[in-house]
């Protein structure tokens, strides 16, 4: 695990506490969750790619709603 400095103007430290207050979490566990989302748009932009590239048959399956209801 490591520590690491973060500093933020005015401006910006006022929106952070909104944001804390509203997810009523500390700033760490708000960071950790910010990342992980931010790597979850990267990948889903990497699968958007490859859709508009014709690729989509690696990524997307055809299927019955019956079969997606039963899992």
């Amino acid at each position: 695990m490591a520590v690491r400095t973060v500093r933020f103007n005015k401006e910006e430290e006022s929106k952070l506490k909104v944001l804390l207050a509203y997810y009523h979490t500390d700033f760490s566990s708000c960071v950790k969750e910010l990342f992980v989302e931010k790597l979850e748009d990267l990948q889903d932009m990497g699968v958007i790619k490859k859709i508009k590239e014709g690729k989509k048959e690696d990524y997307l399956t055809a299927g019955e709603i019956d079969n997606l209801l039963a899992a």
